[in-house]
């Protein structure tokens, strides 16, 4: 009997001119809608042939959001493209994660599919989103997917996995030909400078990373709610563009739940710890058709209130008709706690969002146990977990990317004008219904030409599509009829967007304490040593953060976590205590202070003890996870995983005693 699939739940955005209706397959939810694009203009050393394409294929586990597989790319086409381009097939969690990207000119490895893929990449509106939604769903592509992925099927459609999709494109960039996903290329872009998007923008600013996109959010990436037609940056490719998922359920035939709407609209959730500190932010939104900014006289402010403290934001610029990420540093309570944070604006714009409710927790440290020598393993033939395994805290991510609003000087010739000031009398009534009269300055332009603004304006709107014009103060004057008059003239200002990112990494070391005397070197450049079971080990941990944004808008790492191996790294932990950048484990209570050894050295004990009884000739490894590294968009999180260190272990501290007697006693 053909084996059925279970359910699937798809989220695919297929770019495309026609917004299609969700078409369900085998129990699949598909949303999508699209928009329109163009292409440039064929030339043999910069331009891309349309069904020029494929995908990248991962398998992502749905619990750490990391891949399980190769990443490998499906396509239709049939040429040979051995001389090509290409990244050796990373994928989206690999550049989230901090890979660089390293284009080389290789073997491409990539499947031809027996049963072709529907059209991909659209310029014309021609997506059958319901060939590629059946594509993706249908029992025959999976199963081909999961045997040259060399993956169980069944394993595949548990609902324990994700199928993450990249579209990718074949395209020739300066006499060269590329293999590249929507990611790469925004990483291309910034490699030379903009060169990319100049020549192959339609492609690679548009059509590529609009082909697909999440409509919820997924495996760590955001939902993209921004143009489905219109140009994209470098930083929204790769926070949010060119990524589609393919989710499995129970197995059940039936109709699926929509996805579900957050509990209150207008309100975000944020979970964080004591005494730390984090980013408040809201975006908001300029719906007039004037700029935002101090030198017009037309700011605005957003004020968040929390805990009876009244934080504001006022220096930010947003253009006519544009959205701008307003936000604030807050230090959180030394209480475990939730808070509301409620968001009030100027009435000038918008908010998305009028209320944060932070859940603030305390993170708890449970301190291992004393250790004595009559310790055993917890069973018979114990071993210590695979560092793979090591469970840590969810929702790791290493890289933040966001845009601000900034403008300057247009630079063209200023359009000079005559300021009229008079005082008119201006009427009110109070809240009793009483009459006020109040004489207020009126401000009149005279004698200006609306004509040579005009022209001004649509000459830079050439270039600029976010401008503002802006009053620039002269000479106060009279004329020969002693009206007071000043003199001044008009200038234009460009806005445009600044990308910020920021990058978390991090250097771990595991040594013997300096109260081992018969600890070993093993290899000096990597910091690895041997040392008898029973004795102390110390530990740094050294954050790095890097990327524009790291200096200006960026916490320190503010907590690690450490775990060990013969608690399966769970039960019990150890925080770390930061120090001149690096973190070290607490002074440890079950130590003997000795505060000098006998080489005159003063220490503070520390350590952290490991068990007599682990296994000869086994790596001991130490587990951090780095926490509550803040940024305007979100907590970033690091774990050690398989770049934890680790110290060889060998004897055990028993083999260093000597017992010394009085002879013949």
């Amino acid at each position: 009997m053909k084996k059925r699939i279970k359910k699937v739940i798809v989220y695919l955005l297929i770019f495309s001119m026609t917004i299609f209706p969700p078409y369900t397959v085998y129990g699949a939810d598909g949303n999508m809608e699209g928009g329109g694009g163009n292409t440039e203009q064929a030339e043999s050393s910069n331009s891309w042939n349309i069904d020029d394409e494929a995908v990248r294929i991962t398998v992502v586990d749905r619990t750490t959001n990391t891949a399980v597989t190769e990443s490998i790319d499906f396509t239709n086409v049939t040429n040979d493209y051995s001389n090509i381009v290409s990244t050796g097939n990373k994928n989206k969690i690999d550049y989230k994660n901090g890979e660089k990207l390293l284009p080389t000119m290789s073997t491409y490895e990539k499947v031809i599919v027996d049963n072709p893929i529907p059209k991909i990449i659209s310029v014309d509106g021609n997506s059958n989103i319901s060939a590629v939604k059946e594509y993706f769903c249908s029992e025959g592509s999976l199963q081909f997917i999961a045997d040259k992925m060399n993956y169980d099927y069944d394993k595949l459609i548990s609902g324990e996995v994700t199928l993450m999709i990249e579209p990718v494109a074949y395209f020739n960039f300066g006499g060269v030909k590329y293999a590249f996903t929507a990611t790469e290329t925004a990483m291309f872009d910034t490699m030379t400078k903009g060169k990319l998007k100049k020549v192959l923008g339609n492609l690679t600013h548009k059509n590529l990373p609009l082909a697909m996109f999440l409509e919820y959010d997924d495996i760590g990436f955001k939902a993209w709610t921004g143009t489905t037609s219109g140009f994209v940056s470098n930083s929204q490719i790769k926070s949010s563009l060119g990524i589609g998922t393919v989710n499995f359920g129970d197995g059940s035939i039936k109709p699926p739940n929509p996805p579900p709407n957050p509990p209150h609209a207008g309100i975000k959730t944020i979970d964080t710890h004591t005494n730390t500190e984090i980013y408040l932010s809201v975006e908001v939104k300029n719906s007039s058709d004037r700029g935002i900014n101090k030198q017009n006289s037309n700011s605005a402010w957003v004020k968040f209130e929390v805990d009876g403290k009244t934080l504001t934001s006022d220096k930010f610029v947003i253009p006519a008709n544009c959205t701008e990420l307003v936000f604030v540093k807050y230090k959180t309570p030394s209480n475990a706690q939730q808070l509301t944070v409620n968001i009030t604006c100027s009435q000038n714009i918008s908010l998305k969002e009028n209320q944060i409710v932070l859940n603030v927790t305390k993170l708890e440290e449970n301190e291992p146990p004393d250790t004595n020598g009559e310790d055993k393993a917890p069973r018979k033939g114990w071993k210590p977990m695979a560092i793979t395994n090591v469970p840590h805290y969810p929702n790791q991510r290493t890289m933040a990317y966001w845009t601000q609003w900034e403008f300057k000087d247009s630079g063209l010739k200023q359009i000079k004008a005559k300021y009229e000031t008079t005082i008119e009398t201006e009427y009110s009534y109070d809240s009793d219904g009483k009459l006020i009269e109040e004489e207020v300055t009126v401000r009149k332009i005279v004698n200006n030409s609306d004509e040579e603004k005009e022209k001004a304006k649509n000459e830079l709107k050439k270039n600029h599509k976010y401008i503002d014009l802006l009053w620039q103060n002269g000479n106060l004057k009279r004329d020969d009829k002693g009206k007071t008059f000043q003199e001044g003239y008009w200038k234009y200002v460009i806005y445009k967007k600044k990308d910020y990112n920021v990058s978390l990494s991090g250097a771990y070391k595991v040594y013997p304490d300096i109260s081992v005397y018969t600890e070993w070197e093993i290899n000096k450049r990597n910091s690895y040593y041997g040392m008898k079971s029973g004795y102390g080990v110390n530990v740094e941990v050294k954050p790095t953060i890097t990327g524009s944004g790291a200096k200006e808008f960026c916490t320190n790492v503010q907590n690690v976590n450490s775990t060990f191996p013969e608690f399966e790294y769970e039960t019990y932990n150890r925080l770390l205590q930061r120090g001149k950048g690096i973190f070290r484990f607490k002074t440890n209570r079950h130590a003997i202070d000795l505060n000098e050894d006998k080489r005159g050295y003063e220490y503070e004990e520390r350590i952290h003890f490991t068990p007599i009884w682990f296994p000869d000739n086994k790596d001991y490894y130490i587990h951090f996870d780095m926490l509550d590294c803040w940024t305007p968009v979100g907590e970033l999180r690091l774990s050690s995983g398989s770049q934890s260190p680790k110290i060889l272990i060998k004897g055990t501290l028993f083999d260093d005693w000597v017992i010394v007697g009085e002879r013949g006693k």
